[in-house]
C-alpha cells in the first residue's frame, strides 16, 4: 500500500507540474488537458490510497506509543481528506507518525514537506487567480514535484519503521507465485536432491 501511495503522490505531482509547464505555450491545450485529467485521477487515487494508509499507520503508531496521536480516527481521516482543512491537518498527523513510529532523527523532514505543500498551495491559487504571473506558477510546479517526492520519503520511512518495530512479515508474494512450501521439491532453494 504504502508503494502505491508513493507512486500515485509522485505521478499525481508530475502531471501538475507538466501541465504548469506546458500551460506557458498557449498551442499545448490537448496535452495540458491531459495533463490536467492525469493530475485528478492520480490525485484522488492517491487520497483515497493515502486514508487507508494512514489508517493503518496511525493505528500502528498507536500500537508502538500509546497517546502519540493528535487526533482521534474520525478526525484524522477528515483531516486527509476534506480539502483546506486537509491543508492546516495533515502536518500534526504526519508528524504525529513520524514520532510515534519512532522514526529516527528530528522531523525536519515533515516540515519541509509541509511548507512546499503550503507554499505550493498558495502561488497554485494566485497564478490562478491571475495575481502573479507564469513564474510564480513554475514556482509553484517545483514546489509541488518537491512536495510529492518528500511525501513518498516519508511514507517509506515511517512505513519502514513501522514494519521494524513491530516485527510484521514481509510484503506478500505476488499471486501467481506459489509460497516456498507449496513448490515442488526441485523448485525449493531448501531442497536437497540426493
Amino acid at each position: 500500500m504504502a508503494l502505491r501511495l508513493q507512486w500515485t503522490g509522485v505521478l499525481s505531482g508530475l502531471c501538475f507540474a507538466a501541465g504548469r509547464v506546458l500551460s506557458l505555450d498557449g498551442g499545448k491545450k490537448p496535452l495540458v488537458g491531459l495533463m490536467g485529467l492525469l493530475f485528478v485521477l492520480f490525485t484522488i487515487a492517491s487520497f483515497a490510497i493515502g486514508a487507508a494508509w494512514l489508517r493503518r499507520s496511525r493505528a500502528n503508531a498507536e500500537l508502538l506509543a500509546p497517546g502519540s496521536q493528535p487526533f482521534g480516527s474520525g478526525l484524522a481521516t477528515a483531516g486527509w481528506l476534506v480539502p483546506g482543512l486537509s491543508i492546516v491537518l495533515r502536518w500534526p498527523l504526519m508528524l504525529g507518525l513520524w514520532r510515534g513510529s519512532g522514526v529516527r532523527g528530528v522531523p525536519v523532514l515533515i516540515h519541509v514537506w509541509w511548507g512546499a505543500s503550503l507554499a505550493a498551495t498558495i502561488l497554485g491559487v494566485l497564478t490562478q487567480a491571475h495575481v502573479l504571473g507564469s513564474a510564480a506558477g513554475l514556482t509553484a510546479a517545483g514546489l509541488t514535484l518537491l512536495h510529492s517526492a518528500l511525501f513518498a520519503v516519508a511514507v517509506r520511512l515511517i512505513t519502514a519503521r513501522q514494519v521494524e518495530a513491530l516485527d510484521l512479515p514481509p510484503a506478500r508474494p505476488a499471486p501467481d507465485t506459489p509460497a516456498p512450501e507449496n513448490r515442488a521439491p526441485e523448485e525449493r532453494a531448501d531442497s536437497v536432491t540426493p
